[in-house]
């Protein structure tokens, strides 16, 4: 069940305007409809809205933030948001504005729309629909709805007993962090990210590297919850969450030098404009000098001059941009060394300290191995220091070099514009004409100097602009080079698999190594990610936002970058030294997996969704529930003969 059923319900119960198909119009330019009308629904703009009333950043919302975001101007409060560029938000329908509106102030002022965990505990599929019908129910089941009360309870009554559970009713209140009460931030999480298996298979989408832009901007649940003196905004809520701005899957490079284009076209643009006023400008002095009483030989001489001075110009204007090209080119070069010095010096002092472990006479050979890739790396490491180093200095000289041309272009420019008063000098006869000519032009002359301003006040922008996308794709080409160099000198991680021979149901995971603390940080930022992404296509991706957001890095490769199917991490999952292969289990027991575990599935051929062409792989939320770009239900199967593989992490 999707999240804007629910807010629909919400809506229609406090408005009486509809929308059609609950869906924001707008222009859509994703080629993947469902996925950019699902990114884009009304609860995706709920999390923009609370984001930005949360002014303090504190994670509440007051009485007076509140007060205050009812007073705003939602249009802006869109526009001002980190959306999908995509969005149309200019061409909105005012009156959805106003429901839109209308609905977030029902719902930040009703903060008590929740029922209790214990009036809900044993509860039947047949009551839990009757409660939904009844009219004088509260908020709570107004929110479910009568339609939507029988999936709903699907949903929550995960072993499909009939009945909810104690154990089924705490899982859907983590949402929130209250136990004791199910709220709206605990349905909009937990049934939002609700999809079963069947419906998984059925999908056939791109692997994690080109799953739809629009996909990025999806958020799902507001995520945080009612308590305390207001609304929690929620650390993994909204579309400006920490999980999201990670890497935003990472644009290629041949889309960064499409918007790099974009930007020099804008520039050019600015320039063309910028020349065309200065050209009237020009035309009115160059008709004032004509309507003169200047000698016909003063005329003549003055725009001969003034011609050379217009090409002397022109060359400094080249020879600037020419250096503010490679001003940029040289500090993206030099900007791009820095993370990739970094990454060598982590690996450096990790194979280090690793060697200082091993015994000299037992793990000679080793050692050298080791000894060579250090040296390998060191001089490597070196290498880029001192490509940094040059870099720096050609960005250094490109800056010294454009500061000399502006300066250089000023006196030109000042010469030119001086003209009259030194020919005057050489033609004393028509020096009062060439004064009172001269009075009479400096207005041309600001209205030059103030166009020229205002272009190089727009061109700087969007040089600045330009430099940041530079940075962007020569840092990404660099990082795949910098990966390929720390895959070459990796050290290969024992990949013994354990096996497995306890009960399921009683098992102490530490018998196995498992890092219990390890574990559980990875399993809860993992629920963090999959509830603040809430999207589908790209369990790659979300897998390894929860990496780098638990450990600092991802052994599959940032988002949108490094191994791109999930099938294909097998191999880097064994020959990762912190967790170990677990075999013996069986699909049953994978709902069973402490907090932590990595399951990996293979490839399937009896099918072309996209589990079955790239496999699948998540996180153990350690309750009978898998993260990965969603939460889930743990998978049991992948097609026909999809195969799992169990990671656990490891002290």
């Amino acid at each position: 069940m999707q999240i804007n059923n629910l807010f629909k319900n919400f809506t229609e119960n406090y408005d009486d305007s509809k929308i059609k198909d609950n869906e924001i119009n707008y222009n859509k330019v994703n080629d993947n409809k469902a996925e950019a009308e699902k990114s884009l629904s009304l609860f995706s703009l709920l999390n923009i809205c609370i984001e930005n009333a949360d002014t303090n950043k504190d994670g509440e919302l007051s009485e007076e933030e509140i007060s205050i975001f009812s007073s705003k101007d939602l249009s802006s409060v869109l526009s001002d948001a980190d959306i999908n560029p995509d969005f149309d938000i200019e061409n909105i329908d005012s009156n959805i504005l106003t429901l839109l509106k209308q609905s977030i102030n029902n719902i930040i002022s009703n903060k008590n729309i929740s029922e209790k965990t214990s009036d809900l505990e044993d509860m039947s599929s047949e009551e839990f629909v009757e409660k939904a019908n009844d009219e004088n129910a509260s908020d709570f089941w107004k929110l479910i709805g009568s339609e939507n009360a029988e999936e709903v309870f699907k949903g929550i009554d995960t072993d499909s007993d009939g009945k909810l559970s104690s154990e089924e009713l705490n899982a859907l209140s983590k949402g929130d962090g209250d136990e004791k009460n199910i709220s709206l931030i605990d349905l909009a999480g937990f049934l939002g990210a609700k999809e079963t298996e069947e419906e998984k298979e059925e999908e056939t989408v791109e692997p994690e590297t080109e799953a739809q832009p629009a996909a990025a901007a999806s958020s799902g649940s507001v995520g945080g919850g009612y308590g305390g003196g207001g609304i929690s905004a929620g650390s993994g809520a909204g579309l400006n969450s920490n999980v999201q701005s990670i890497d935003e899957n990472k644009r290629t490079a041949e889309e960064i030098d499409s918007e790099i284009n974009e930007q020099e076209e804008k520039k050019t643009s600015v320039e063309d404009e910028a020349a065309s006023k200065i050209e009237e400008q020009e035309e009115l002095i160059a008709q004032a000098v004509e309507e003169s009483e200047l000698s016909e030989e003063f005329k003549e001489e003055y725009e001969s001059e003034k011609e050379r001075y217009d090409g002397l110009i022109s060359d400094k204007e080249k020879e600037i941009t020419e250096q503010e090209t490679k001003y940029q080119d040289y500090t993206a070069e030099a900007k791009s060394y820095e993370t990739s010095i970094s990454d060598i010096s982590s690996q450096i002092s990790e194979i280090e300290s690793k060697k200082a472990s091993l015994d000299p006479k037992e793990d000679a050979s080793l050692i050298s191995e080791y000894s060579q890739k250090i040296s390998n790396l060191n001089a490597k490491k070196t290498e880029m220091e001192n490509a940094k180093s040059k870099a720096e200095k050609n960005a250094d000289d490109a800056k010294q070099a454009i500061e000399k041309l502006k300066s250089e272009k000023e006196d030109l420019t000042e010469e030119k514009n001086n003209l009259l008063t030194t020919l005057a000098e050489k033609y004393p006869t028509d020096k009062d004409a060439a004064v009172e000519l001269q009075s009479k032009i400096q207005e041309y002359q600001q209205n030059i100097a103030d166009i020229q301003s205002k272009a190089d006040s727009d061109i700087s922008t969007i040089n600045d602009n330009i430099q940041t996308l530079k940075n962007e794709k020569t840092e990404l080409i660099q990082n795949e080079k910098t990966q390929k160099i720390l895959q070459e000198n990796s050290i290969k991680a024992d990949s013994t698999p354990i096996e497995f021979t306890d009960d399921i149901n009683n098992v102490d995971w530490t018998k196995y190594g498992y890092d219990k603390e390890a574990g559980e940080k990875l399993g809860s930022t993992a629920l963090r990610v999959g509830s603040s992404m809430s999207s589908q296509h790209n369990c790659l991706g979300g897998v390894k936002r929860s990496f780098i957001e638990a450990t600092g890095s991802s052994p599959f490769g940032n988002p949108g970058q490094g191994i791109t199917a999930a099938a294909d991490c097998l191999d880097t999952m064994r020959n990762n030294e912190n967790f170990r292969e677990i075999k013996g289990l069986g699909v049953n027991d994978l709902n069973k997996l402490p907090a932590g575990a990595v399951i990996v599935w293979s490839r399937s051929t009896s099918g072309s969704s996209a589990a079955c062409l790239y496999g699948h792989i998540s996180i153990s939320v350690g309750d009978g529930r898998e993260s990965s770009d969603h939460i889930c239900n743990q998978y049991t199967r992948v097609g026909q003969n999809g195969t799992p593989v169990v990671f656990i992490p490891i002290a």
